[in-house]
């Protein structure tokens, strides 16, 4: 058991180096300002809701694939005011995407209809290293792809590639889900 190499935990037992995880719930419930939230917490590596940093002073990337820049950055530093956290100090360390300045789509199908990345992923892995960034959010997880999401096997590729890209990052990966909208 002394041999087994322990979980890299960045955040609560949530989010692992190496390894994918989801926030999911349905719309409207506060999914994107929990996630920002959790970029906060990892920047200031201070407990803000319920998980502690495992680390501090952790660089991240929040990828919001649905909102406006400026809504982001509104968010964002509301957190920050919320939490008593000095915005300067984490916008050093969180980076902030909005999807409608730059769509990241990391998986496609091919011409035989099998799910493939995107070069997109090796353009995300070359930032990711290049900013030595530790922690990955990316919301909706939906509009990161174009796989059918009704189909298992499918969507078991598209978060094959995420798994990818954790294992060789070494980063934490969190996808923001919605789940069926009830009647």
């Amino acid at each position: 058991e002394a041999e087994i190499p322990r979980r890299r935990w960045l955040l609560g037992t949530h989010l692992a180096r190496g390894f994918v995880s989801a926030t999911i719930s349905p719309g409207g419930i506060g999914k994107s300002t929990l996630v920002l939230s959790d970029h906060v917490a990892l920047a200031t590596g201070e407990t803000l809701l319920h998980d502690t940093p495992h680390e501090s002073a952790v660089r991240s990337w929040a990828i919001n694939l649905e909102d406006p820049i400026d809504e982001l950055h509104r968010r964002l530093f509301a957190t920050c005011k919320h939490f008593c956290a000095d915005y300067d100090t984490v916008r050093e360390l969180v980076a902030v995407n909005s999807g409608r300045d730059q769509r990241v789509i990391i998986a496609d199908k091919d011409a035989a209809g099998n799910i493939v990345a995107t070069p997109d992923v090796e353009a995300l892995i070359a930032e990711i290293e290049r900013h030595d960034i530790s922690h990955l959010s990316i919301d909706p997880f939906v509009r990161s792809h174009w796989a059918d999401e009704n189909s298992n096997k499918e969507i078991d590729a598209v978060l094959a590639v995420y798994a990818d890209i954790a294992a060789s990052c070494n980063i934490s990966i969190d996808l923001v889900h919605h789940t069926r909208k009830s009647p």
